[in-house]
């Protein structure tokens, strides 16, 4: 499966520790047309809402197993469902991709910023990330990885063309 991370998991430290064992895991730049990224109302994290005419960029990581998604959804709380867009690599590939959308309006005024984010707020970002998924990250991979193996199969038969393999 791969993933699109546009906020704190853009951040190779922050990955590593929500999705566990089992990288290195391929990272590929892209960008997601039609959406911006704005600081969440309530945090420092950010958030994407529709937009036409911008567009936000991020990664795509790839081989991303079942139980690394089920921390990936764990960390990302029940705010946020999941949803299979296909932002766009450099060089124009489409790569469907999972990545996580909030379920209601979070968003904020003010624009995200990952360099600030970066030098203010990561290594808090960090502790609390550590913290919370020592205390929810086996318990979700031990709960969700049944559920991804699912999504990825229902997923992939419905969204790629055929041939193209979603991994």
């Amino acid at each position: 499966m791969r993933f699109f991370f546009y906020g704190s998991l853009l951040d190779p430290d922050i990955r590593r520790i929500v999705m566990g064992k089992g990288g290195p895991w391929p990272v590929e730049s892209a960008s997601l047309a039609g959406w911006r990224r704005r600081r969440r109302r309530d945090a420092i994290y950010p958030i994407l809402e529709r937009r036409a005419g911008s567009s936000v960029e991020g990664v795509v990581v790839g081989r991303v197993t079942p139980k690394a998604a089920a921390r990936l959804a764990a960390f990302e709380g029940s705010n946020y469902g999941v949803a299979l867009l296909r932002p766009v690599a450099a060089d124009g590939r489409g790569l469907p991709a999972f990545l996580f959308l909030p379920r209601r309006r979070l968003a904020g005024p003010a624009p995200w910023d990952e360099r600030r984010w970066a030098l203010g707020r990561k290594s808090a970002a960090l502790r609390s990330a550590a913290r919370e998924m020592t205390e929810i990250g086996r318990l979700a991979a031990r709960h969700g990885t049944r559920i991804w193996r699912r999504h990825a199969r229902l997923w992939q038969d419905r969204a790629l063309p055929k041939g193209e393999a979603l991994s």
